[in-house]
């Protein structure tokens, strides 16, 4: 059960923190405990945890329960199930339109690399990019799985902290009707998904309590992938936008685009280095597979993915 709830098993002792001296206390729940005395545990393993101060409303622990259950399952599913590789990130502002860029003239630079061993959550946090995140990466690169990993973290931190926004996993490639703003279309979504009644969504919107992640624009049919960017800038600038969002893209289909969408910040990811993947290989068990490939530039090039080096370890 995550941190903070509570149900009819895990009840918090009432009448104070301990039980007074000389007044036994029997507390039931899945874990039967016997406090006798001065408080000494007689039977069983106690775990205490603070109860927050406020808790979430039930719905909301719903659709959070859920959307934790399908990070874990496709976390489990892709490469991270095996060894986790943090992937190398590369800033590409020039890839967003920042609303003070029109205001601040500051010349063209050169990408510049993130340091090694910031994770995606910490991007996310960073002062600049304030949770307004896109990011991209060529065929195979692991977006879609940075996405889901960070989408962990985000939901662990939701558990503990009623006040963040729930962050919930949408594919833009179900954006059919150019005629349906985003905002509306997230709210069919969670309905869809998730089985949120629509004035419950409208109202989680409004109020902005969702994170949303949005990812398949590249899966999008080519001719309404540019209108699909135009629909998130318009619900960017909405009433109804979020707080925080992060948009997930294949690299050459976004550079087509004449639009650019209206975030804080970018990143794309990096192909893995040859010591990334010896590593993987090694901790695997899979060190006669380096052997073959760690001295053809060729194999290394094509397994310089996460997608394709699980393929090879797997095949």
């Amino acid at each position: 059960m995550p941190p903070g709830e509570f149900d009819s098993n895990d009840a918090p002792v009432s009448g104070g923190d301990a039980a007074p001296e000389n007044r036994s206390q029997t507390v039931r729940g899945d874990r039967n405990q016997i406090v006798s005395g001065d408080g000494n545990v007689i039977a069983g393993t106690v775990v205490m945890q603070q109860e927050p101060k406020e808790k979430r409303p039930r719905l909301e622990r719903q659709l959070l329960t859920q959307v934790d259950n399908e990070v874990r399952d496709r976390l489990r599913q892709s490469l991270h199930n095996q060894v986790f590789i943090e992937l190398g990130k590369q800033q590409a502002p020039e890839q967003v339109s920042r609303p003070w860029d029109a205001e601040v003239k500051i010349g063209n630079r050169e990408p510049e690399p993130i340091p090694d061993g910031q994770t995606i959550l910490d991007v996310f946090y960073r002062e600049d990019i304030a949770g307004k995140l896109l990011i991209l990466g060529h065929p195979g690169a692991g977006k879609t799985t940075t996405m889901v990993e960070l989408a962990k973290a985000l939901v662990g931190q939701a558990w503990q902290n009623v006040e963040l926004p729930i962050p919930v996993l949408f594919n833009v490639s179900g954006w059919r009707d150019d005629k349906q703003t985003i905002a509306e279309w997230l709210v069919q979504e969670l309905k869809a998904k998730y089985g949120v009644r629509e004035a419950i969504g409208q109202e989680l919107l409004d109020e902005r309590k969702l994170l949303p992640l949005l990812d398949g624009l590249d899966e999008l049919a080519p001719q309404r992938q540019e209108p699909c960017a135009k629909a998130i800038n318009g619900w960017l600038q909405s009433e109804q936008r979020a707080n925080q969002v992060v948009v997930c893209s294949r690299l050459q289909e976004y550079e087509t685009y004449s639009t650019v969408l209206e975030l804080n910040g970018a990143i794309c990811l990096q192909s893995l280095k040859p010591k990334q993947i010896e590593e993987y290989l090694q901790q695997t068990g899979k060190t006669e597979i380096w052997d073959a490939v760690g001295q053809e530039s060729d194999l290394l090039r094509l397994v310089s993915t996460p997608l394709w080096l699980s393929v090879l370890s797997l095949a």
